[in-house]
Protein backbone atom coordinates (compact mmCIF):
# COMPACT_ATOMS: atom_id res chain seq x y z
CA UNK A 1 0.00 0.00 0.00
CA UNK A 2 1.42 3.64 -1.01
CA UNK A 3 2.22 6.35 1.97
CA UNK A 4 -0.12 8.14 0.41
CA UNK A 5 -3.35 5.75 0.49
CA UNK A 6 -2.15 4.59 3.76
CA UNK A 7 -2.12 7.99 5.02
CA UNK A 8 -5.76 8.85 3.35
CA UNK A 9 -7.00 5.82 4.76
CA UNK A 10 -5.81 6.64 8.36
CA UNK A 11 -7.26 10.14 7.99
CA UNK A 12 -11.11 8.63 7.16
CA UNK A 13 -10.58 6.68 10.16
CA UNK A 14 -9.64 9.01 12.80
CA UNK A 15 -11.99 11.97 10.99
CA UNK A 16 -9.48 14.25 10.49
CA UNK A 17 -6.43 15.33 8.70
CA UNK A 18 -3.10 16.98 9.50
CA UNK A 19 -1.81 20.31 9.91
CA UNK A 20 1.66 21.49 11.02
CA UNK A 21 0.76 24.42 13.75
CA UNK A 22 0.88 24.91 16.91
CA UNK A 23 -1.44 26.99 19.64
CA UNK A 24 -1.23 28.01 23.40
CA UNK A 25 -4.12 27.42 26.25
CA UNK A 26 -4.78 31.54 26.29
CA UNK A 27 -6.11 30.65 22.24
CA UNK A 28 -9.11 28.44 24.29
CA UNK A 29 -11.59 28.89 26.54
CA UNK A 30 -13.22 25.62 27.35
CA UNK A 31 -11.27 24.67 31.07
CA UNK A 32 -10.77 21.04 29.88
CA UNK A 33 -8.99 22.10 26.43
CA UNK A 34 -7.09 24.61 28.69
CA UNK A 35 -6.11 21.90 30.80
CA UNK A 36 -4.81 19.55 27.99
CA UNK A 37 -2.46 21.62 26.63
CA UNK A 38 -1.25 22.41 30.07
CA UNK A 39 -0.66 18.74 30.53
CA UNK A 40 0.54 17.61 27.33
CA UNK A 41 2.16 20.87 25.77
CA UNK A 42 5.74 21.97 25.47
CA UNK A 43 6.93 25.22 25.32
CA UNK A 44 7.02 26.76 21.98
CA UNK A 45 5.42 29.69 19.94
CA UNK A 46 1.51 30.00 19.19
CA UNK A 47 0.78 30.43 15.90
CA UNK A 48 -2.43 32.35 16.44
CA UNK A 49 -0.97 34.73 19.05
CA UNK A 50 2.46 34.68 18.51
CA UNK A 51 3.09 34.34 22.28
CA UNK A 52 5.69 32.07 24.17
CA UNK A 53 4.85 29.90 26.31
CA UNK A 54 3.65 26.00 26.94
CA UNK A 55 1.81 25.17 23.40
CA UNK A 56 0.74 21.51 21.82
CA UNK A 57 0.30 20.84 17.92
CA UNK A 58 -3.18 21.40 16.89
CA UNK A 59 -3.55 17.82 15.64
CA UNK A 60 -4.06 16.79 18.70
CA UNK A 61 -5.66 19.55 19.77
CA UNK A 62 -8.89 18.32 17.45
CA UNK A 63 -7.67 14.64 18.85
CA UNK A 64 -9.10 15.67 22.21
CA UNK A 65 -11.69 17.71 20.82
CA UNK A 66 -13.29 14.91 18.58
CA UNK A 67 -13.03 12.56 21.54
CA UNK A 68 -15.66 14.72 22.83
CA UNK A 69 -16.96 14.94 19.75
CA UNK A 70 -18.15 11.85 19.76
CA UNK A 71 -19.08 11.40 23.16
CA UNK A 72 -22.62 12.36 22.35
CA UNK A 73 -22.88 12.88 18.55
CA UNK A 74 -21.76 10.17 16.00
CA UNK A 75 -21.81 10.05 12.07
CA UNK A 76 -25.45 10.06 10.89
CA UNK A 77 -24.59 7.29 8.57
CA UNK A 78 -23.68 4.96 10.38
CA UNK A 79 -27.54 5.05 12.65
CA UNK A 80 -30.28 7.12 10.84
CA UNK A 81 -32.54 5.71 8.05
CA UNK A 82 -32.60 7.62 5.05
CA UNK A 83 -35.47 8.69 2.80
CA UNK A 84 -34.95 10.08 -1.31
CA UNK A 85 -31.27 11.07 0.18
CA UNK A 86 -31.85 12.46 3.50
CA UNK A 87 -31.44 11.18 7.08
CA UNK A 88 -34.67 10.99 8.09
CA UNK A 89 -36.40 10.89 12.00
CA UNK A 90 -33.63 12.75 14.06
CA UNK A 91 -31.90 16.32 13.78
CA UNK A 92 -28.62 16.45 11.96
CA UNK A 93 -25.73 19.06 11.19
CA UNK A 94 -23.02 19.10 9.45
CA UNK A 95 -19.49 18.94 10.57
CA UNK A 96 -19.02 23.17 10.25
CA UNK A 97 -22.46 23.37 11.88
CA UNK A 98 -21.87 21.44 14.59
CA UNK A 99 -18.44 22.91 15.38
CA UNK A 100 -19.20 26.66 14.74
CA UNK A 101 -23.10 26.92 16.21
CA UNK A 102 -23.06 24.35 18.36
CA UNK A 103 -20.22 23.29 19.92
CA UNK A 104 -18.17 26.72 19.14
CA UNK A 105 -19.61 28.97 21.47
CA UNK A 106 -18.60 26.43 24.76
CA UNK A 107 -15.12 25.90 23.20
CA UNK A 108 -14.23 29.51 23.16
CA UNK A 109 -11.80 29.36 20.01
CA UNK A 110 -9.65 31.69 18.56
CA UNK A 111 -11.57 32.17 15.55
CA UNK A 112 -8.26 31.35 13.01
CA UNK A 113 -7.93 28.08 15.57
CA UNK A 114 -12.06 27.00 14.83
CA UNK A 115 -11.45 27.87 10.88
CA UNK A 116 -8.17 25.86 11.02
CA UNK A 117 -10.08 23.11 12.70
CA UNK A 118 -12.62 22.95 10.76
CA UNK A 119 -10.84 22.76 7.75
CA UNK A 120 -8.93 19.79 8.91
CA UNK A 121 -11.79 18.01 10.12
CA UNK A 122 -13.32 15.55 7.72
CA UNK A 123 -16.44 17.16 6.22
CA UNK A 124 -19.85 14.82 7.49
CA UNK A 125 -23.18 14.46 8.61
CA UNK A 126 -23.49 13.79 12.31
CA UNK A 127 -26.43 13.30 14.92
CA UNK A 128 -26.49 12.81 18.79
CA UNK A 129 -25.65 9.54 19.33
CA UNK A 130 -28.51 7.02 19.38
CA UNK A 131 -30.90 9.62 17.83
CA UNK A 132 -33.91 7.74 17.73
CA UNK A 133 -33.64 7.52 21.32
CA UNK A 134 -34.28 10.91 23.93
CA UNK A 135 -31.41 11.82 25.35
CA UNK A 136 -30.79 10.74 29.65
CA UNK A 137 -31.74 13.84 31.17
CA UNK A 138 -34.72 14.10 28.67
CA UNK A 139 -35.97 10.61 29.49
CA UNK A 140 -35.66 11.45 33.14
CA UNK A 141 -37.51 14.90 32.37
CA UNK A 142 -40.54 12.53 30.26
CA UNK A 143 -40.78 10.05 33.52
CA UNK A 144 -41.01 12.53 36.46
CA UNK A 145 -44.14 14.29 33.91
CA UNK A 146 -45.80 11.17 33.70
CA UNK A 147 -45.06 10.36 37.31
CA UNK A 148 -46.41 14.28 38.13
CA UNK A 149 -49.53 13.99 35.96
CA UNK A 150 -50.54 10.38 37.28
CA UNK A 151 -50.33 11.36 41.04
CA UNK A 152 -52.49 14.87 40.14
CA UNK A 153 -54.99 12.74 38.23
CA UNK A 154 -54.82 9.13 38.41
CA UNK A 155 -53.47 7.32 41.68
CA UNK A 156 -51.97 9.26 44.75
CA UNK A 157 -51.73 6.53 47.11
CA UNK A 158 -51.29 3.48 46.04
CA UNK A 159 -48.64 4.32 42.47
CA UNK A 160 -46.42 2.55 44.49
CA UNK A 161 -47.73 -1.06 43.62
CA UNK A 162 -48.67 -0.03 39.74
CA UNK A 163 -46.83 -3.10 37.80
CA UNK A 164 -43.47 -1.75 36.84
CA UNK A 165 -43.11 -3.12 33.35
CA UNK A 166 -45.90 -4.19 30.33
CA UNK A 167 -45.82 -4.45 27.33
CA UNK A 168 -47.81 -0.82 26.38
CA UNK A 169 -45.24 1.02 28.77
CA UNK A 170 -41.66 1.81 29.44
CA UNK A 171 -40.00 2.11 32.70
CA UNK A 172 -42.89 2.85 35.80
CA UNK A 173 -43.17 6.53 36.19
CA UNK A 174 -42.91 6.09 39.96
CA UNK A 175 -39.15 4.79 39.46
CA UNK A 176 -38.40 8.65 38.65
CA UNK A 177 -37.74 8.39 42.54
CA UNK A 178 -35.17 6.34 42.62
CA UNK A 179 -33.33 8.10 39.44
CA UNK A 180 -34.18 11.35 41.44
CA UNK A 181 -31.84 10.20 44.38
CA UNK A 182 -29.50 8.52 42.64
CA UNK A 183 -28.55 11.32 40.69
CA UNK A 184 -28.39 13.39 44.30
CA UNK A 185 -26.62 11.18 45.39
CA UNK A 186 -23.81 11.22 41.97
CA UNK A 187 -23.69 15.28 42.38
CA UNK A 188 -22.93 15.25 46.42
CA UNK A 189 -25.76 17.20 47.12
CA UNK A 190 -26.40 15.68 50.76
CA UNK A 191 -24.96 17.12 52.91
CA UNK A 192 -24.63 17.48 57.13
CA UNK A 193 -25.82 20.52 59.36
CA UNK A 194 -24.12 21.02 62.80
CA UNK A 195 -26.21 21.04 65.90
CA UNK A 196 -26.56 24.81 66.52
CA UNK A 197 -27.23 25.74 62.63
CA UNK A 198 -29.74 28.96 62.42
CA UNK A 199 -33.46 28.68 61.26
CA UNK A 200 -35.77 32.09 61.22
CA UNK A 201 -39.37 30.67 61.19
CA UNK A 202 -42.29 33.14 61.52
CA UNK A 203 -45.86 34.00 62.16
CA UNK A 204 -48.42 36.53 60.63
CA UNK A 205 -50.93 38.32 63.39
CA UNK A 206 -53.00 41.34 64.18
CA UNK A 207 -51.64 44.32 66.38
CA UNK A 208 -53.24 42.87 69.32
CA UNK A 209 -51.64 39.27 69.20
CA UNK A 210 -48.53 38.41 71.41
CA UNK A 211 -46.57 35.88 70.30
CA UNK A 212 -43.75 35.02 72.90
CA UNK A 213 -44.10 31.04 72.98
CA UNK A 214 -42.18 28.09 71.24
CA UNK A 215 -45.15 26.25 70.57
CA UNK A 216 -46.39 29.78 68.89
CA UNK A 217 -44.12 29.83 66.03
CA UNK A 218 -42.87 26.07 66.03
CA UNK A 219 -44.20 23.70 63.30
CA UNK A 220 -48.07 23.68 63.54
CA UNK A 221 -49.69 20.92 65.35
CA UNK A 222 -50.98 18.20 62.98
CA UNK A 223 -54.54 19.58 63.27
CA UNK A 224 -53.71 22.95 62.02
CA UNK A 225 -50.83 22.16 59.44
CA UNK A 226 -52.06 23.00 56.02
CA UNK A 227 -50.73 21.61 52.70
CA UNK A 228 -47.89 23.04 51.12
CA UNK A 229 -44.74 22.47 49.22
CA UNK A 230 -43.19 19.63 51.14
CA UNK A 231 -45.80 18.62 53.00
CA UNK A 232 -49.76 17.42 52.43
CA UNK A 233 -52.42 18.68 55.17
CA UNK A 234 -52.29 17.09 58.26
CA UNK A 235 -48.74 16.56 58.32
CA UNK A 236 -46.17 18.55 60.16
CA UNK A 237 -43.16 19.62 59.32
CA UNK A 238 -40.70 22.40 59.81
CA UNK A 239 -40.37 25.02 57.21
CA UNK A 240 -37.25 27.52 58.40
CA UNK A 241 -35.19 30.38 56.42
CA UNK A 242 -32.21 31.97 56.23
CA UNK A 243 -33.41 35.00 57.35
CA UNK A 244 -36.21 36.78 58.79
CA UNK A 245 -37.24 38.79 55.48
CA UNK A 246 -36.94 35.60 53.76
CA UNK A 247 -39.67 33.81 56.32
CA UNK A 248 -41.81 37.06 56.09
CA UNK A 249 -41.84 36.79 52.39
CA UNK A 250 -42.68 33.26 52.45
CA UNK A 251 -45.78 33.23 54.91
CA UNK A 252 -46.92 36.49 53.73
CA UNK A 253 -50.88 37.46 54.58
CA UNK A 254 -52.39 40.73 53.45
CA UNK A 255 -54.54 40.44 55.66
CA UNK A 256 -52.31 40.76 58.89
CA UNK A 257 -49.69 44.03 59.42
CA UNK A 258 -47.59 42.08 61.55
CA UNK A 259 -44.89 39.43 61.78
CA UNK A 260 -43.22 37.64 64.66
CA UNK A 261 -40.01 35.78 64.15
CA UNK A 262 -37.61 33.75 66.13
CA UNK A 263 -34.53 31.57 65.32
CA UNK A 264 -34.49 27.65 66.12
CA UNK A 265 -31.65 25.97 66.36
CA UNK A 266 -31.53 21.87 65.73
CA UNK A 267 -29.66 20.17 68.62
CA UNK A 268 -28.09 17.10 66.92
CA UNK A 269 -26.46 16.88 63.67
CA UNK A 270 -28.81 16.20 60.37
CA UNK A 271 -28.32 15.24 57.45
CA UNK A 272 -30.28 17.47 54.12
CA UNK A 273 -30.66 17.28 50.97
CA UNK A 274 -29.37 20.95 49.14
CA UNK A 275 -30.76 21.78 46.42
CA UNK A 276 -29.73 25.34 46.30
CA UNK A 277 -26.37 24.13 45.38
CA UNK A 278 -27.54 22.71 41.85
CA UNK A 279 -27.03 26.07 40.12
CA UNK A 280 -23.62 26.70 41.55
CA UNK A 281 -22.13 23.17 39.81
CA UNK A 282 -20.63 24.07 36.69
CA UNK A 283 -21.58 22.18 33.80
CA UNK A 284 -19.19 19.87 32.64
CA UNK A 285 -17.32 20.17 29.55
CA UNK A 286 -17.72 18.04 27.08
CA UNK A 287 -13.93 17.93 26.69
CA UNK A 288 -13.84 17.11 30.72
CA UNK A 289 -13.41 12.74 30.50
CA UNK A 290 -13.32 12.51 34.48
CA UNK A 291 -17.04 14.38 34.40
CA UNK A 292 -18.61 14.51 31.19
CA UNK A 293 -21.18 11.57 32.43
CA UNK A 294 -22.64 14.49 34.64
CA UNK A 295 -23.92 16.40 31.69
CA UNK A 296 -27.08 14.23 31.83
CA UNK A 297 -27.74 14.03 35.38
CA UNK A 298 -26.98 17.84 35.82
CA UNK A 299 -29.35 18.95 33.06
CA UNK A 300 -31.86 16.40 34.47
CA UNK A 301 -32.17 17.82 38.45
CA UNK A 302 -31.31 21.46 36.89
CA UNK A 303 -34.80 21.31 35.63
CA UNK A 304 -36.24 19.39 38.26
CA UNK A 305 -35.18 21.97 40.63
CA UNK A 306 -37.27 24.47 38.85
CA UNK A 307 -40.00 22.19 38.91
CA UNK A 308 -39.96 21.41 42.68
CA UNK A 309 -39.26 25.35 43.59
CA UNK A 310 -41.44 27.28 40.80
CA UNK A 311 -44.17 29.47 42.75
CA UNK A 312 -47.44 28.81 42.85
CA UNK A 313 -49.96 30.94 43.78
CA UNK A 314 -52.44 28.65 45.40
CA UNK A 315 -51.51 26.47 48.54
CA UNK A 316 -53.61 24.23 47.79
CA UNK A 317 -52.81 23.28 44.53
CA UNK A 318 -52.75 20.14 43.63
CA UNK A 319 -49.34 21.34 41.65
CA UNK A 320 -47.57 20.71 45.17
CA UNK A 321 -48.47 17.15 44.79
CA UNK A 322 -45.21 15.50 43.11
CA UNK A 323 -42.83 17.69 45.71
CA UNK A 324 -44.99 16.86 48.80
CA UNK A 325 -44.05 12.94 47.84
CA UNK A 326 -40.63 13.41 46.61
CA UNK A 327 -40.34 14.86 50.33
CA UNK A 328 -42.12 11.67 51.75
CA UNK A 329 -39.75 9.69 50.07
CA UNK A 330 -36.84 11.43 51.13
CA UNK A 331 -38.19 11.33 54.63
CA UNK A 332 -39.10 7.38 55.23
CA UNK A 333 -37.91 5.32 52.17
CA UNK A 334 -34.35 6.51 51.62
CA UNK A 335 -31.07 6.81 53.57
CA UNK A 336 -27.62 7.54 52.84
CA UNK A 337 -24.77 5.89 54.36
CA UNK A 338 -27.14 4.47 56.76
CA UNK A 339 -28.56 7.96 58.47
CA UNK A 340 -32.55 9.03 57.14
CA UNK A 341 -33.05 12.52 55.29
CA UNK A 342 -33.98 14.81 58.16
CA UNK A 343 -34.60 17.81 55.68
CA UNK A 344 -34.42 19.13 52.10
CA UNK A 345 -32.82 23.01 51.61
CA UNK A 346 -34.54 25.05 48.25
CA UNK A 347 -34.22 28.21 47.25
CA UNK A 348 -37.15 30.83 47.74
CA UNK A 349 -39.66 31.30 45.14
CA UNK A 350 -40.32 34.98 46.83
CA UNK A 351 -36.86 36.41 47.92
CA UNK A 352 -33.98 36.62 45.56
CA UNK A 353 -30.97 34.53 46.84
CA UNK A 354 -33.15 33.53 49.53
CA UNK A 355 -33.09 29.78 51.31
CA UNK A 356 -35.92 27.77 52.85
CA UNK A 357 -35.58 24.53 54.95
CA UNK A 358 -38.44 22.04 54.82
CA UNK A 359 -36.89 19.82 58.09
CA UNK A 360 -38.97 16.71 58.52
CA UNK A 361 -39.73 17.62 62.42
CA UNK A 362 -43.16 18.06 63.58
CA UNK A 363 -44.65 20.53 66.82
CA UNK A 364 -43.53 17.38 69.41
CA UNK A 365 -40.15 18.03 68.20
CA UNK A 366 -40.00 21.55 68.25
CA UNK A 367 -41.07 21.62 72.01
CA UNK A 368 -39.34 20.08 75.26
CA UNK A 369 -40.96 17.06 76.60
CA UNK A 370 -44.01 17.11 78.93
CA UNK A 371 -42.95 15.76 82.38
CA UNK A 372 -46.99 15.26 82.68
CA UNK A 373 -46.76 12.62 79.60
CA UNK A 374 -47.29 8.73 79.71
CA UNK A 375 -44.31 8.07 78.08
CA UNK A 376 -41.85 10.95 78.22
CA UNK A 377 -38.42 8.77 77.37
CA UNK A 378 -39.92 8.30 73.93
CA UNK A 379 -39.94 12.28 73.33
CA UNK A 380 -36.54 13.73 71.62
CA UNK A 381 -36.79 17.31 70.58
CA UNK A 382 -34.64 18.19 67.75
CA UNK A 383 -35.80 21.79 67.24
CA UNK A 384 -34.87 24.88 69.85
CA UNK A 385 -36.52 28.49 70.15
CA UNK A 386 -33.96 30.81 71.27
CA UNK A 387 -36.37 33.10 73.41
CA UNK A 388 -34.07 36.16 72.58
CA UNK A 389 -34.61 36.31 69.02
CA UNK A 390 -38.01 36.83 68.93
CA UNK A 391 -38.44 39.91 67.56
CA UNK A 392 -42.19 41.47 65.80
CA UNK A 393 -41.97 43.65 62.97
CA UNK A 394 -44.67 45.58 60.84
CA UNK A 395 -44.85 44.33 57.35
CA UNK A 396 -45.87 46.27 54.00
CA UNK A 397 -45.30 44.93 50.65
CA UNK A 398 -43.88 47.60 47.89
CA UNK A 399 -43.63 46.50 44.62
CA UNK A 400 -43.10 42.69 46.01
CA UNK A 401 -40.57 43.66 48.36
CA UNK A 402 -40.84 42.82 51.91
CA UNK A 403 -40.47 45.97 54.15
CA UNK A 404 -39.89 45.94 57.96
CA UNK A 405 -39.97 48.32 60.06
Amino acid sequence: MGWAKKQMMEQQERGYGSIDKSVCEDCVGDYALKQFITDNGDEGTCDYCNSEGVCIDVESLIGKIMDGVRFEYEEAVECMGIEKGEFIGADTWDTYDLLYEVLGPDMELNDDLLDDIVKTVNDTTWCERDPYQLRESKEKASMWTAFSQMVKTKTRYVFFRMPERDKYQEEAAFLILDHISDEIERLGLIKPLPSGSRFYRGRMHDKKTKIELAKDLSSPPHEKAKSNRMSAEGISIFYGADSAKTAIAEIYDSRYRFATTAIFQNLYDIQVIDLTQIANIPYPSLFDEERRGYRESLAFLRELNDNLTRPIESMESIEYIPAQIVAEYFRFLYTYQGKSIDGIIYRSSKVEDGVCYALFFNQSQCLESDPKSLFPDLHTQMMRMDESSIGTNKVEIDMQLIKMY
